[in-house]
């Protein structure tokens, strides 16, 4: 048997290729790269990939059971980890011998795991290859994770809560004192005193300090894509910073075409210095949008964006609010977008009142028309500055103009 990329632009190959799929019920969808296996000069099986999530994977009827879908997965497995090499190499050879936020946010447990959504009746096969399973969808979808040397979910978990406990520590943000410090002193002077070695067990011990002294006594959420961040993300976070004792903000993870998700997530960091009771996270690869979740072995008639949120949802109410006691989520409304709607909807359902969910009308401005990121990135491309001013905070004012001045230097810098 031999392996081979496939072209897909081949009208032969995306023939036989499609016919595969078919025949094991799943439809064609885009992919970065598309491998396929060969006996005979005949198609047998197909895997595809876009990142670290792999796709389409079908075997031909007749060779089911037999080793075509170990060689196509391990295929997949290993042009994923030769990406995940050259992208560690690339975070470290910039971050040096010493502690860069970028490179910890960048390589982050989860970073270099591998995913797998899937119907329920093919979960067994992949779990054979090392896959686990996060969290499912009744019958209809499955998500799978085969974790790198950073750890999977778990590791993930830890890792927002080691983060939690060393920005808790720093100082209490009720009286402005190191009680925090003074608390785990009385628990353990040596944990104390190796301030740059928390662990994720002391989050508990550091949320009992705040609360006798906090009346609200409310741990909160809000996850944002902040594509940039707006005065709108601005005044939820400000809105839960003030119903809550702590917010945890995560910033998603995914790449966009428009800013470096890094650059957004010190962006959210630097608009909510003001808040005290603030911790910014990267969601990492826990939590997908609609632009990377894949359909392919769904019917056609069922609604992707349902599942999607469904999966989202289930994820969080499971894993993350309890690691962090999250009793409550805030996120805005999209008055123009039945998307939104719809998933604002599901996480209703899923989270059954647990932990509470509180849906903020979005602000708008002396026009009547809400401020939103889609309207921020609109008047960005077109350079309408003043219009700017009235939609984002100052610190993301001051990134569109250096990014603006970037972009056009890198351009002037091309034309030379």
């Amino acid at each position: 048997m031999d392996l081979h990329r496939l072209d897909l632009n081949s009208d032969s190959v995306r023939r036989d290729w499609e016919q595969i799929l078919a025949e094991a019920g799943l439809r064609p969808e885009t992919a970065a790269e598309t491998w396929g296996l060969y006996e005979n000069n005949q198609l047998v099986a197909v895997g595809s990939r876009t990142d670290n999530i792999l796709k389409c994977l079908a075997v031909a009827p007749e060779y089911q059971g037999g080793k075509a879908f170990d060689l196509i997965t391990a295929r997949l497995l290993q042009v994923v980890k030769a990406d995940q090499i050259s992208r560690e190499a690339d975070v470290l050879s910039w971050s040096g011998s010493d502690y860069d936020e970028r490179a910890e946010i960048l390589l982050a447990p989860g970073w270099d795991s591998v995913f797998v959504y899937t119907k329920a009746a093919s979960a067994q096969a992949f779990s054979w290859l090392g896959f686990e399973i996060l969290e499912f969808v009744d019958n209809k979808l499955v998500l799978m994770e085969k974790a790198g040397k950073s750890g999977g979910l778990k590791a993930y978990l830890d890792f927002i809560r080691h983060r939690s406990v060393s920005y808790l520590r720093r100082a209490d943000p009720v009286s402005d004192q190191p009680a925090a410090n003074e608390y785990l002193s009385r628990l353990d002077p040596a944990s104390a005193a190796d301030s740059d070695q928390p662990t994720a067990a002391e989050y508990d011990n550091l949320l009992k300090v705040k609360a006798p002294r906090d009346p609200v006594g409310v741990v909160s959420a809000i996850v944002m894509h902040a594509n940039p961040f707006t005065l709108g993300h601005l005044y939820l976070t400000e809105l839960a910073a003030r119903e809550s004792s702590l917010v945890h903000v995560f910033v998603l993870s995914e790449e966009s075409q428009d800013f470096p998700a890094i650059d957004r997530l010190l962006l959210v960091k630097e608009a909510t210095r003001h808040l005290t009771n603030l911790i910014v996270h990267p969601t990492g690869p826990y939590l997908v949008s609609a632009a990377t979740f894949p359909s392919y072995f769904l019917s056609a008639d069922e609604d992707t964006t349902v599942l999607q949120a469904t999966l989202d949802a289930k994820i969080f109410k499971h894993r993350i609010a309890p690691a962090l006691r999250i009793k409550r989520r805030y996120l805005g409304t999209e008055p123009l977008s039945h998307t939104t709607e719809l998933y604002n909807r599901m996480l209703r359902e899923v989270f059954g009142g647990e932990p509470e969910l509180a849906i903020v009308p979005r602000i708008e401005t002396g026009d009547g028309r809400p401020v939103s990121a889609t309207r921020v990135r609109k008047a960005y491309r077109e350079e309408a500055w003043q219009e700017l001013d009235s939609l984002v905070p100052p610190a993301t004012l001051e990134y569109l103009r250096k990014h603006r001045l970037a972009i056009s230097s890198a351009n002037i810098a091309e034309n030379e």
